[in-house]
């Protein structure tokens, strides 16, 4: 029987885009100067913080802002650690497991993540109890605007493990919402700009395409990928 294999974004390993943000990072830093005060202290928490990209730039925007990351990977957060001042405030963590006690925060950032999960329930839970009384949740990733849940998984024919990947799934935004009732929730569509190339030794890795003049992100399973920001609060 084939099994199912979640893998991390090793390539992050190999980047270095440190001074040239991605476009879906700027965008919430403008969401982030938009619905924070310049003269109040937040407590910043970036889940999945992968190699510290996103970290390094709102350190560089946010004085006001104590950030901590986490990841799964120790390799990546090693590098983040080398990259962003606050080298301490990193830590190993599995935001799926049950009944997960990491604190409060005023903000938490998680990016790309909840498409690894088939069941993001537990997930969105440990957010909600992070979350401070008054704090929000920046969430961000391929999302369906529709009631419809979608999960993906593929083989690489070349591959005689016969592995079954994961990492592209397409979670309802009404389901999302649905976890933080009494909550108030802003949805902002992400459109890239700028031309991404495919990457012929890594058909995965996502290029853009144009469609009604306006640049989408797609890969190797031909899929058509629409991503948002979500603002919980």
């Amino acid at each position: 029987m084939n099994r199912k294999l979640k893998i991390h974004n090793k390539f992050y390993l190999k980047e270095n885009r440190y001074k040239k943000p991605k476009e879906s990072f700027k965008f919430l830093i403008n969401l982030l100067t938009r619905f924070t005060k310049k003269n109040k202290k937040y407590q910043l928490l970036d889940i999945g913080c992968a190699n510290g990209e996103l970290i390094f730039n709102l350190e560089k925007k946010f004085k006001n802002f104590e950030i901590k990351g986490t990841d799964i990977d120790k390799e990546l957060l090693k590098k983040a650690q080398k990259n962003c001042k606050n080298k301490e405030n990193f830590f190993v963590c599995d935001i799926s497991k049950k009944k997960l006690n990491i604190g409060k925060f005023d903000i938490i950032i998680i990016q790309g993540v909840l498409c690894y999960y088939d069941d993001p329930s537990v997930i969105l839970r440990n957010l909600k109890n992070s979350l401070n009384k008054n704090g929000q949740i920046f969430l961000f990733d391929n999302l369906n605007v529709y009631p419809l849940e979608t999960y993906v998984k593929y083989m690489k024919t070349y591959d005689k493990k016969k592995v079954l990947y994961s990492g592209w799934n397409v979670h309802s935004i009404d389901k999302i919402k649905s976890f933080f009732k009494g909550k108030k929730k802003s949805t902002y569509k992400f459109n890239i700009k700028k031309n991404i190339k495919k990457n012929p030794t890594d058909i995965m890795r996502s290029w853009t395409i144009l469609l009604n003049k306006k640049r989408y992100f797609t890969n190797a399973i031909n899929m058509i990928q629409n991503q948002y920001w979500l603002r919980i609060y």
